[in-house]
């Protein structure tokens, strides 16, 4: 009985050594934080928590902004600058509004961003600048009130593989209803987005 103890003890104590080791090179090498993280949680910059991997993006999936919309695409990408979901769509609020995506597969052509959106414009139409990392690749000229879709190319040497990308709207005159005597709402709108989609350009 007692040589079962005295293996038993042996055993824990290779155990706790072994634990201590593990402990102590997690401590000296540190996993980096994933970008989702440290977007969130570090630099702030996303809206919502995507979850691990959650920024990954295929292309060709439609991604909705909707809380009525498809469930299983809902948007998660949202950085600043966005307002807060609706049945039907989601508003930019203020002059930026951002989107932020991991593209985790080959881009050998150009792309195509396809956008179903549309603006509140009450003088006539509003003008949304497109930049993809850092880089201006389009200008969307929106009707009010209507629902259109939008597309824009984004030259496949600004897509970065394996990282994540950046897509910033730039709203030339967000306005709110308040301002024309049309409700109490106060939020300045750029344009309500109700999908997006990125895939390969179609020639």
């Amino acid at each position: 009985m007692n040589k079962c103890k005295k293996n038993i003890m042996y055993l824990l104590c290779i155990s706790l050594c072994i634990w201590y080791i593990v402990v102590l090179y997690w401590i000296w090498h540190p996993n980096p934080p994933s970008i989702e993280y440290d977007l969130y949680y570090i630099e702030n910059k996303l809206i919502d928590w995507s979850g691990y991997r959650g920024l990954k993006y295929k292309l060709g999936n439609k991604l909705f902004f909707g809380t009525n919309d498809n469930k299983m695409r809902k948007i998660k990408h949202r950085g600043k600058g966005w307002s807060y979901k609706e049945k039907t769509g989601n508003w930019t609020k203020g002059n930026k509004a951002y989107l932020y995506f991991t593209i985790n597969e080959e881009v050998p052509t150009n792309l195509q961003m396809s956008i179903y959106a549309n603006a509140f414009a009450p003088e006539g139409n509003q003008v949304v600048d497109v930049i993809f990392n850092d880089k201006k690749i389009g200008v969307l000229n929106m009707k009010h009130s209507k629902l259109k879709k939008y597309n824009v190319k984004i030259p496949n040497e600004v897509v970065k593989e394996d990282h994540f990308n950046q897509i910033e709207f730039v709203i030339h005159k967000p306005n709110s209803p308040y301002q024309y005597g049309l409700s109490d709402d106060k939020r300045l709108l750029g344009m309500r987005v109700r999908w997006l989609e990125l895939d390969l350009l179609q020639r």
